[in-house]
């Protein structure tokens, strides 16, 4: 039986494959009502800088796959046990209880704060506890901190600074004597993966700041902590409408101090959250980050231990496995450590590295691309990632990767004939699932929606918004024909909400990149049967109008007077009586009859 609701029956839209439909029965059996399933999901524009993400679906009368997994997950204390048979493993963020040491770090930290007197209700008392476990996590274990350089023990002393604030002197002391966790000291490689990163591609090349973030959420659950894994978003441009070219990620835990957010993460700690665009994910979208990369790491330990010389036990293994969290980052660091090793010349430069991962089988093409192509062709190395790319093709024929950056290369090289070969063959391989690569997905989903293949031609779109270097412009003409192939595919609230997407998003506007949207979306009207759609599809003409109108604004906005008369009247056209519309239309007559005039 339903709870009340504003819904008198549920659409369920839940794969039989997807791990969400065992889920989903498991919670029908506890008496998890639909209503309470349907809360929304979260959605993050990454262009939107600084902007919160909006809730959708929430109320729609339809559960998801996400949905369910939301409320799972984020009840993953009563659904443990069924949620661990999934990951096949613990959940990473679970901790030991009983840890000796870190409950003797708790009652030093309550008896420092209990004599200043801060009251164990505040905000100020909150944050000295989240700040001690922090750095109880990442101080060096005592075997270790002995050992250290003077200047090190100088630089650490200088971070626990703020503890002083606290009254937590003797907190401190005891670090000193008795080392911690030590998890950012063992780090085998750079934590800090910088530049332009796709969302998509860091679900696979994560780091150890995740096993950091793992612990702590765990950590400050244990000592009754409130918290929130965090998405941290950066730019060297902090600007809403521009934000595509230098954005990259990073993960902390946040508190809530009644007022003010407190993000912890490993390379900004001393940081308050105020200061960069940060966003709180669910766990069940953390759950799958770290999820990503679990066969591989599975596939590289097997290989490790069969060759022969690596020294690598199945134990020393399972200790890296329970370490960095199936994190392939850490893969390739441990790999990177044996051929050394095996090479014997201790060799640290990248080219040699990256040969030696393009030898390596275990990879398949979505992880040769991350860790070969896309750093030499981001360094702007063109002959090298040429020789990289013909070298994987000589191997595996098949690899769209590498198709399309060689495609790409001779293109800038100009040789046309031979790019346009290595785009159409990529083309033809662009729509298997093992392939995570997206330049070709917007066409395929185009070809698909010209065969009336909505359902298909709704998965290659959703591949290709996953591209790391589409602009606003064209992220926002991407959601046009996702909500199209929505439309096709009979999903229409999935339709609706991706056009609601399309409408608020901020695109640039530079004119000629307008021009070159419009013009693509103007060829592809008929081509796509856009106007039958539009014709049956009410709610999908009045927001197409809205997305006309917000054409017509730009035009507006560049003094372009008849290109934004010729929007205002295509919006015009799909929805007579949408609200303010005349008006734009009056100003634009009015401006054109005045400038016509002088």
């Amino acid at each position: 039986m339903e709870a009340m609701s504003g819904c008198s029956s549920y659409q369920i839209e839940i794969d039989p494959q997807h791990p969400a439909r065992s889920f989903y029965d498991l919670l029908q059996k506890d008496g998890v009502a639909n209503d309470i399933l349907d809360r929304g999901t979260h959605s993050i524009d990454y262009r939107k800088i600084g902007e919160a993400g909006e809730i959708l679906g929430k109320g729609d009368c339809v559960v998801t796959e996400e949905e369910v997994m939301e409320y799972v997950v984020s009840n993953w204390r009563h659904y443990r046990k069924p949620l661990e048979k999934w990951i096949g493993g613990k959940l990473p963020w679970v901790v030991k209880a009983d840890n000796p040491n870190f409950k003797r770090l708790l009652g030093l930290v309550e008896e420092s704060l209990k004599e200043k007197k801060i009251d164990p209700s505040s905000p100020r008392y909150l944050e000295a506890k989240a700040l001690a476990i922090f750095w109880w996590v990442l101080f060096p274990a005592k075997k270790n901190w002995k050992f250290m350089a003077t200047q090190q023990k100088q630089e650490i002393r200088q971070h626990l600074s703020e503890f002083k604030n606290f009254g937590l002197e003797r907190v401190i002391h005891y670090l000193e004597q008795e080392g911690g966790l030590g998890y950012y000291y063992l780090r085998p490689f750079d934590t800090t993966l910088k530049g332009r990163i796709d969302p998509s591609a860091f679900s696979f090349v994560t780091t150890l700041s995740s096993t950091i973030n793992n612990t702590l959420y765990g950590y400050f659950e244990e000592a009754g902590i409130e918290n929130s894994v965090i998405e941290i978003i950066r730019s060297r441009q902090i600007d809403q409408s521009v934000c595509d070219s230098n954005v990259y990620l990073d993960h902390g835990v946040g508190i809530y101090l009644g007022r003010d957010w407190r993000v912890f993460s490993l390379d900004e700690h001393e940081e308050h959250a105020e200061q960069f665009p940060f966003y709180p994910i669910p766990l069940s979208e953390h759950l799958n980050l770290l999820m990503a990369g679990k066969d591989l790491v599975v596939q590289a330990g097997a290989y490790l231990m069969e060759k022969k010389g690596t020294g690598l036990s199945q134990e020393g293994w399972e200790k890296y496995l329970n370490h960095y969290h199936w994190h392939p980052l850490a893969v390739t660091a441990i790999l990177e450590q044996q051929w050394k090793e095996e090479d014997g010349k201790g060799h640290s430069d990248w080219k040699s590295f990256k040969e030696f991962f393009v030898d390596y089988p275990g990879f398949p093409s979505w992880v040769r691309q991350i860790l070969v192509l896309q750093t030499v062709l981001g360094q702007g190395d063109f002959l090298e990632a040429r020789r990289l790319a013909e070298q994987i093709l000589q191997k595996d024929p098949e690899c769209l990767a590498a198709k399309e950056i060689l495609g790409k290369v001779l293109a800038r090289q100009s040789e046309i004939k031979a790019a346009q070969k290595e785009f159409e063959e990529a083309e033809a391989l662009a729509f298997q699932p093992e392939d995570h690569s997206k330049s070709f997905y917007s066409q395929w989903g185009k070809l698909l929606l010209r065969q009336k293949k909505g359902e298909e031609a709704v998965q290659a779109f959703r591949h290709h918004l996953d591209r790391e270097d589409l602009n606003n412009n064209e992220f926002q003409l991407e959601f046009l024909y996702l909500a199209l192939a929505y439309i096709q595919a009979g999903h229409l609230n999935e339709a609706q909400k991706t056009l609601k997407q399309a409408i608020n998003m901020q695109f640039s506007l530079d004119l000629k990149t307008l021009d070159e949207m419009i013009n693509v979306w103007k060829e592809d009207l008929d081509h796509l049967s856009v106007p039958t759609l539009l014709s049956q599809n009410p709610f999908l003409k009045s927001a197409m109008a809205a997305v006309y109108r917000r054409w017509g604004d730009g035009y507006l906005f560049h003094g372009s007077l008849e290109k934004a008369l010729e929007r205002y009247r295509a919006a015009k056209e799909l929805d007579p009586n949408a609200e303010g519309l005349d008006l734009r239309l009056e100003e634009v007559r009015i401006r054109l009859s005045a400038r016509d005039t002088k």
